[in-house]
């Protein structure tokens, strides 16, 4: 008669195990990242930074193609050579996990086109970090830096 009580049980204690290897493994995931964002982030930026500097040297005529990195709280900014009022802003949340990106084309910031305003940070099953962003999933700062820059560059360049 209490054969469903002890199946009841035996659910709940399944559940409560399911649980608690689940936030075991999100915790785990969170000391890794912590671990490798920083790193990552500061390659990311000297990886910006030389593609700023690649641009000025190889397209030394049209400024539409340069763009300057500045320094900005917890991130950096973009700055279009030729508009001005043309930015891209990246800042690393570290603690959420998450790089926000906001590019402002104008007076008035506004978030990039796609409604995809930020790059979330994750580890594969073999603990590396990927980067996801607008449908895409980076694992290099190189490869970042390029998807950061290279849109950034050739949006100025179409005006």
């Amino acid at each position: 008669m209490t054969n469903w009580i002890d199946n009841l049980r035996n659910n709940v204690q399944e559940k409560v195990k399911t649980k608690q290897r689940q936030e075991e493994l999100q915790l785990y995931k969170a000391q890794i990242i912590k671990g490798k964002l920083p790193v990552f982030w500061r390659d990311l930026e000297e990886c910006v930074a030389a593609y700023c500097i690649e641009l000025r040297e190889k397209i030394p005529d049209n400024k539409e193609c340069h763009c300057t990195k500045h320094p900005i709280a917890n991130g950096f900014m973009l700055v279009n050579d030729a508009y001005s009022l043309r930015k891209l802003s990246v800042r690393l949340d570290a603690g959420a996990q998450f790089i926000e990106v906001l590019e402002e084309v104008s007076e008035k910031p506004r978030y990039s086109p796609t409604g995809e305003s930020g790059i979330k940070v994750s580890i594969t099953n073999d603990d590396r970090l990927v980067l996801q962003w607008k449908g895409q999933n980076y694992f290099t700062p190189e490869e970042l830096s390029e998807a950061l820059v290279k849109p950034f560059v050739l949006d100025a360049v179409k005006r």
